[in-house]
């Protein structure tokens, strides 16, 4: 098994914050209220400012999902066909 190089480490972090964001959001999509009090900004005199509901949260979820697979590292090495599309576009233009 190969050890963990310290380039890897930056995505694995990366991956383990969006799981976390992730596993929250769709707790909170269940109706959990843990943490919700301290995450939601206020106004000056406490009054939340924004209010989701369960489907403002489940609709966050996917883009977590997305973001720490892309972000893990191994996934982040592999050759997806649309991480060339750029580049097809500039040469395209030309």
């Amino acid at each position: 098994m190969k050890a963990i190089t310290w380039t890897l480490l930056p995505g694995l972090l990366n991956s383990l914050i969006f799981v976390t964001l992730s596993v929250l959001h769709f707790y909170w999509s269940l109706g959990g209220k843990a943490a919700i009090e301290k995450t939601l900004p206020t106004n000056r005199e406490g009054k939340r400012m924004l209010n989701p509901g369960k489907v403002d949260s489940a609709s966050i979820k996917p883009g977590m999902d997305w973001k720490k697979i892309l972000l893990f590292p191994p996934i982040k090495s592999l050759k997806l066909p649309f991480q060339s599309l750029p580049d097809q576009l500039v040469s395209a233009s030309r």
